[in-house]
């Protein structure tokens, strides 16, 4: 296992691509892949779906249970690598997330470390893929 600093820890072997599919946003644009789980001690929700203009790139949002406002995201996987940026207004970055996609029995999670954009404050996250929707993510031409 490899430890991060704030105590995240990712296998060191990379599962199958077959598998990351249990983790990965579903490649439709049209459809939006639901993730719940944690970032710190906060439950959140994170909707991601494939940019339909640039299929290689990420675009969503998350909000925390409890919160008033939904945070932009817009990012990219690379094999098992999840890096995305986030914007509270969306224009100026707010924070950064960086993962790996992970498979735990027969469930997909991303799991890795949210930042801040001044990289001060820092938190674990664990997010479980749960389900597939039509995507409501609004794209701005």
């Amino acid at each position: 296992m490899v430890a991060l600093t704030v105590g995240v820890a990712w296998a060191a072997a990379t599962p199958p691509a077959a598998d990351l599919k249990l983790a990965a946003p579903d490649a439709n644009p049209e459809v939006a892949t639901i993730y719940r789980g944690t970032l710190g001690e906060a439950v959140v929700q994170v909707t991601l779906s494939h940019d339909a203009d640039d299929p290689d790139h990420l675009v969503g949002e998350y909000f925390i249970f409890g919160g008033g406002n939904t945070i932009l995201l817009a990012g990219e996987i690379t094999d098992d690598n999840f890096y995305m940026e986030e914007s509270e207004d969306g224009s100026a970055i707010s924070g950064y997330w960086e993962g790996k996609l992970v498979i735990e029995g027969n469930k997909g999670f991303i799991i890795g470390l949210w930042m801040n954009n001044e990289e001060s404050v820092k938190k674990p996250f664990k997010l479980e893929r749960v389900m597939r929707s039509r995507s409501m993510i609004k794209r701005v031409s």
